[in-house]
């Protein structure tokens, strides 16, 4: 997982950085995530589910069933999810997450490494000219 976060930062260095080992089910967060949601990654902990009570409940729901439904086998290596995430202050923020399906020597699935990003801005300027 270094090796990778080494290499993706080498070649598009982004502050917001992490990676979801899809064994544990942690989440680990480069060192200068900035908390694009508002928290610290250590305010609000390492486990999937910690993070994932912080999405939108329409938005959980979908993003829920888009990875439940992944085949992490034939999975496409490159993945892109938009969803909203809660604030400290209760606000809604839009979140496009990138990742890159990250495999064993054998091939297997074992992570994702990925980014985010918040566009919010972009987001609600589309929703009302639409």
């Amino acid at each position: 997982a270094e090796r990778i976060l080494r290499q993706q930062q080498s070649a598009h260095f982004t502050k917001d950085l992490w990676r979801l080992d899809l064994g544990s089910r942690t989440i680990e967060f480069h060192e200068n995530c900035d908390g694009f949601s508002g928290y610290a990654p250590a305010e609000v902990g390492n486990e999937l589910d910690d993070w994932l009570s912080l999405v939108h409940s329409s938005d959980l729901l979908r993003l829920g069933e888009a990875l439940t439904r992944t085949d992490w086998q034939v999975s496409p290596e490159e993945l892109s999810f938009e969803f909203r995430i809660r604030t400290p202050a209760g606000a809604w923020r839009w979140i496009l997450v990138r990742a890159r399906l990250e495999k064993d020597e054998l091939g297997q699935p074992v992570g994702l490494v990925g980014s985010h990003t918040d566009i919010t801005q972009a987001k609600t300027t589309d929703s009302v000219s639409n």
